[in-house]
């Protein structure tokens, strides 16, 4: 497949053709993939954290093993290394996604049921509503300016890497209630970020094939900006471990 104009040959790196290389039809279709695969993520999740939430008999089952939501919490770290490895073999990388989607699915929803049964339900709803809000208009914003927003890359990692430092300090340290804000609200700038960063290597970056790396990684953006303006919100009204 060549690419589309005469510029073809410049959207390119290390032979590596990126979509935006390619005509308006292929470009439509990938973005089409990438938000499909990601809209059915995004379904799934929800609907198991609804399930989580709401039904007193799966409710008390999720709350009562410890063990699942351990398994789900680090299985996928290994699905993520299978989908890199099989991301081109079909269906072998839908399976993999699947597996991978219901494993943080349900993580999310044990972490929704317990707020749900200590009383702050509310509060999910709250943060459910601001990732959808700031999502929506980093998106927008993005397609909009078509800006490339690829120089955000190591400035994020740098602050990723903070960021898990910090959450390891926080199993030893008790940092107080301010520490716990500065720390959720820090996650939720870190990923609002990265949905910028990673919604522009989906425009500029990836290739035509590389639709389930482009959903994966706006997926865990999302996933992991509601956890965190969850526990920003948690720490607002004064929350404690």
């Amino acid at each position: 497949m060549q690419p589309a104009g005469p510029y073809g040959d410049l959207e390119h790196q290390g032979g590596k053709q990126f979509v935006s290389s390619y005509d308006a039809v292929i470009r439509a279709g990938f973005i089409r993939k990438v938000y499909s695969i990601l809209a059915i993520q995004l379904i799934v999740t929800v609907g198991g954290a609804a399930l989580c939430m709401l039904h007193d008999g799966i409710r008390e089952t999720v709350l009562h093993t410890p063990s699942m939501f351990y398994a789900a919490m680090f299985l996928p770290l290994g699905l993520i290394f299978a989908l890199m490895c099989y991301k081109d073999k079909h269906p072998t990388n839908i399976i993999l996604l699947g597996c991978f989607t219901v494993c943080e699915a349900y993580t999310v929803g044990v972490i929704c049921a317990m707020y749900y049964a200590s009383g702050m339900g509310m509060l999910v709803l709250q943060a459910l509503m601001l990732t959808a809000a700031v999502f929506v208009g980093l998106t927008a914003y993005t397609f909009t300016t078509k800006k490339d927003f690829s120089f955000l890359g190591a400035g994020l990692f740098t602050a990723l890497i903070v960021l898990l430092v910090w959450s390891m300090l926080n199993m030893f340290f008790d940092f107080g209630l301010g520490g716990r804000m500065v720390f959720s609200l820090f996650g939720a700038l870190l990923f609002s970020g990265y949905i910028l960063y990673d919604t522009s290597q989906i425009m500029h970056h990836l290739g035509p094939d590389d639709y389930v790396e482009g959903a994966i990684s706006l997926y865990l953006d999302l996933i992991n900006l509601f956890l965190y303006l969850l526990e920003f919100l948690r720490t607002l009204q004064g929350g404690s471990d």
